[in-house]
């Protein structure tokens, strides 16, 4: 069986950032590369993380945002309670509280 296709909400930039989207795509460009190296395209939580790892090793140093890993254990969270768009939204509003600067902005 092939993979999937892979898809994005059009708008999810403007919701998530650049940073966050862009995680995503190493994510999924992981999906692809776990794929060719072992066949594997679904099935489990460990699937997923798998495709994390494999993104971040086979995407260039320099092109991969300084939160990757925080981006990715936040998705990771939609594995372990199944999420509704608005759902997500929500948590994503409220992780983001989490990396808020602090300092002034000049």
């Amino acid at each position: 069986m092939k993979p999937a296709s892979i898809w994005i909400w059009q708008t999810a930039y403007e919701i998530y950032g650049w940073d966050m989207v862009t995680s995503a795509l190493i994510h999924e460009f992981g999906h692809c590369k776990l794929y060719e190296s072992e066949g594997i395209w679904e099935g489990s939580i460990e699937v997923e993380r798998k495709a994390n790892e494999y993104g971040r090793k086979h995407v260039p140093p320099d092109l991969v945002p300084a939160l990757y890993e925080e981006h990715r254990k936040f998705f990771l969270k939609s594995y372990e309670t199944p999420w509704t768009r608005e759902q997500c939204l929500e948590a994503h509003q409220q992780w983001c509280t989490q990396f808020e600067r602090t300092e002034p902005h000049y």
